[in-house]
């Protein structure tokens, strides 16, 4: 789920699952609420073309379950599950890295996607890896 310059809105009991991209992007997007949910982005899509594997979604660093980017800000995360499976589970900007499931390679990626921005609060989420240091202190999923 895309969220593009998006404000005031709630998010309550959905389930993303983008196997090659973001599970929920917050793209330059403020008060949102996202609650109740979950996010898997496993990987991978392939397909074969010509006797060689392709991936079927974007070309892009933003790889996981939850990912603000853009300077998203104020923005509530609460009671939720981000399972990052070939990303990272919550995450802040892109990584510069674009991880091809169908090679199983890591390629340079630019221009980077800019880090979140202040006031985004997180309650209550469970999660395998993040970037984000103040959530270092919230219980991962096991």
């Amino acid at each position: 789920m895309y969220l593009q310059h998006t404000h005031d809105v709630t998010i309550d009991h959905a389930t993303a699952n983008a196997d090659d991209t973001g599970g929920y992007i917050l793209d330059d997007a403020w008060n949102v609420s996202l609650g109740n949910s979950t996010a898997e982005a496993g990987g991978p899509i392939c397909i074969t073309l010509g006797g060689q594997k392709t991936f079927t979604g974007y070309h892009t660093d933003l790889q996981g379950g939850l990912l603000l980017i853009n300077g998203s800000h104020d923005n509530t995360i609460h009671g939720a599950q981000f399972a990052g499976g070939g990303g990272i589970s919550i995450g802040s900007g892109g990584n510069g890295v674009f991880g091809n499931p169908c090679t199983n390679t890591y390629e340079p990626f630019s221009p980077v996607e800019a880090p979140m921005g202040s006031g985004n609060t997180f309650t209550d989420v469970c999660y395998s890896t993040t970037d984000i240091a103040s959530l270092e202190s919230v219980r991962p999923c096991k």
